[in-house]
């Protein structure tokens, strides 16, 4: 309603002006009781009536009742409530609380709960509210508003909208709290079963075959767009309902059946922890039955398995234990016989020696190839090819019989016979095959072929050993000798050898036994003989160095003494021939000196010349005593097994 207001040219009465100033007042006082039911309208249709929500006679002829009043909005998408109470009635005179849990949502939609409590007697309101000790049977307030104290912030919390109040309960202590984030989820404690309603399913009351039993939970939470999941025998591919209760529908033959729950968000990203328990089917007669059926058919595993699961659900039922003992006895008479009948094929099976028993193959092979180095070295076993062939067969809880074929070529024959007569001669040593069986170790027969082929060729070669290196064109024989004696201590010496090789090729791989003999040395004290007309010469063969700077010392020194002799006498000739002072002087000085030089350079040569003859007379005798041998030792590369 606008008003225009012309004060120069109002004009009015005081009556006027009174019965004007009565009307507007008598109209605020009409609004005001109009605004005053409106409002206590409304109040009353938003406040929780605790009385209504706690056991019937729990506070008596006092009436609690609370709302939620918004206060102002926050941040635009919040608002910051207050609690309103009103109690009507008489107070406790001992200390008492109403304690409910409220929750509420944020912006975000994440849950908050809050657990608030409010004293029910006077001398409560003093200390818990700051609110002086009240005598009314009628008093209201709003918490964070009308009082003011520190734990305001106990009673005010910022919401858009209040989600639920739960677990209104009257307790001794003040249990106010701040706000908190709820779990979304909560496990629920057990499932129950029942039959019938308010009977439980345990161990004395069973669920008759293809009866339903009805399966809920004790506690646990889920979002309002969760789902509760339910599967039987711990199988998520078996799944049986939804919800928090369900009908199941028992038509499983096996003793029990082991249910289980699952409570998950919307999204399935969260979930609570699986609950399980166990369904007892009244099946034991069909049990037995189908246990019959099984027992004749002999499919005794399955129907051990079946009466197993009625034993552990019939503690004491006599056909149980007499049925249960029935099969346990035909299983181990079962499995008594599929032994017998294993072993008896066992032991009368030949196996391959070499395929089964490797360990035993090869101590077998050992002592052939021990053989082979003792005869096929030998000198009586001429050049050729032979083909060793033998028989290797072991009879259970007996021996090892060796033996070789008959239709092997003359050469062949006495190499063969050698080896199978040493074999059987030393069958004990060799361990006998054996096979784990039923628990213990039992003999078997086994058998196994050695066949072998060798080729033998024998060669004499004639060569010089020159400077400590073996002269031959022949690479392959030069590497044996190398490998075979060029590790004696002092090595050997240089000269003229006979060698004797042996090469034994088995079955592609060659091995070789040298030896010898020295048919002439070079590098005795004999050397002494070439090192007076050729110093480097002797000094070599005896394995001396520097020979070619002790012969070139020599010769020079040789050459410096006849050349100063010469120059000397010529300057002496001219010294006698002289006939004045100065050149008699200088002639007889230059012939003094080239004699001298003469003299040293000779004694030098000569010293040396005989300090090389010594050295090479003393290296020669030493070479002669170090080296014993006159025949190359027998050397030979054995023949092993891998």
């Amino acid at each position: 309603m606008n008003f225009s207001l012309d004060f120069p040219k109002l004009s009015v009465s005081i009556k006027d002006v009174i019965k004007t100033m009565t009307f507007i007042y008598l109209n605020l006082i009409g609004y005001t009781i109009y605004s005053q039911n409106s409002l206590q309208d409304i109040e009353r249709d938003v406040y929780y009536n605790f009385n209504d929500l706690l056991p019937t006679n729990s506070l008596n002829d006092l009436d609690v009742k609370i709302k939620f009043l918004p206060s102002y909005p926050s941040n635009g998408c919040t608002t910051k409530n207050f609690i309103s109470f009103l109690m009507e009635g008489y107070l406790r005179s001992s200390n008492q609380f109403i304690s409910f849990d409220i929750y509420f949502k944020d912006c975000y939609e994440n849950l908050f709960y809050q657990t608030i409590s409010i004293p029910l007697s006077r001398n409560e309101f003093s200390k818990y509210l700051n609110i002086p000790n009240t005598s009314d049977s009628r008093f209201s307030n709003v918490l964070g508003i009308d009082n003011s104290n520190f734990y305001n912030n106990d009673f005010s919390y910022v919401t858009e909208k209040l989600e639920k109040i739960s677990n209104v309960r009257l307790t001794d202590f003040y249990i106010s709290t701040r706000p908190r984030k709820a779990s979304l989820l909560e496990n629920p404690e057990r499932i129950n079963i029942s039959n019938e309603p308010g009977e439980e399913n345990t161990k004395f009351d069973r669920a008759e075959y293809k009866s339903r039993v009805t399966l809920s939970l004790s506690g646990g939470k889920i979002p309002d767009d969760g789902s509760w999941t339910w599967y039987a025998d711990e199988d998520t591919k078996y799944k049986i309902g939804t919800g928090a209760s369900i009908l199941y529908y028992v038509d499983n033959e096996k003793p029990d059946v082991t249910v289980y729950v699952v409570g998950s968000t919307k999204d399935g990203k969260n979930q609570t922890d699986p609950v399980t328990r166990k369904v007892f089917i009244e099946s034991k007669q069909i049990l037995l039955t189908k246990i019959d059926k099984l027992i004749n058919s002999n499919d005794l595993n399955l129907a051990f398995d079946l009466i197993t699961g009625l034993k552990d659900s019939y503690y004491s039922d006599s056909a149980i234990n007499n049925k249960y003992n029935q099969i346990k006895d035909l299983i181990e008479k079962k499995a008594k016989a599929e032994d017998e009948e294993k072993l008896k094929e066992i032991t009368t099976q030949v196996y391959d020696l070499s395929d089964k028993f490797p360990y035993e193959a090869k101590a077998v092979q050992i002592s052939i190839y021990n053989l082979f180095n003792t005869k096929l070295f030998n000198k009586d076993i001429n050049n050729g090819n032979y083909l060793v062939d033998i028989n290797v067969d072991y009879k259970k809880n007996d021996k090892y019989y060796f033996s070789t074929s008959t239709s092997l070529y003359p050469a062949s024959i006495d190499l063969n016979k050698y080896i199978v007569d040493n074999l059987n001669s030393n069958k004990n040593k060799f361990e006998s095959p054996r096979l784990w069986v039923v628990n213990k170790y039992y003999e078997i027969n086994a058998f196994e072929k050695f066949k072998y082929n060798i080729d033998i060729l024998s060669t004499n070669y004639k060569l010089n050993k020159k400077g400590g290196v073996w002269v031959t064109e022949d690479l392959n024989l030069k590497r044996i000798l190398i490998k075979n004696y060029d590790s004696i201590i002092y090595g050997l010496p240089n000269g003229k050898y006979s060698i004797d090789v042996r090469k034994i090729s088995l079955d592609g791989t060659d091995y070789y036994q040298t030896s010898g003999e020295i048919l002439k040395t070079d590098d005795g004290p004999n050397n002494v003989f070439k090192s007076i007309f050729i110093p480097s010469l002797g000094r070599k063969n005896v394995g001396l160095k520097n020979g070619n700077l002790i012969t070139f010392s020599i010769i020079g020194l040789a050459t410096i003494s006849v050349l100063s002799k010469i120059y000397s006498n010529n300057q002496y000739s001219k010294f006698l021939a002289a006939n004045d002072q100065v050149t008699l002087d200088k002639s007889y000085e230059n012939a003094n000196i080239a004699n001298k030089a003469h003299l040293i350079s000779a004694g030098l040569g000569i010293t040396i010349y005989s300090i090389n003859l010594v050295s090479v007379f003393s290296k020669g005798r030493k070479n002669k005593a170090n080296y014993q041998y006159d025949n190359l030792p027998f050397k030979k590369n054995d023949i092993v097994a891998y």
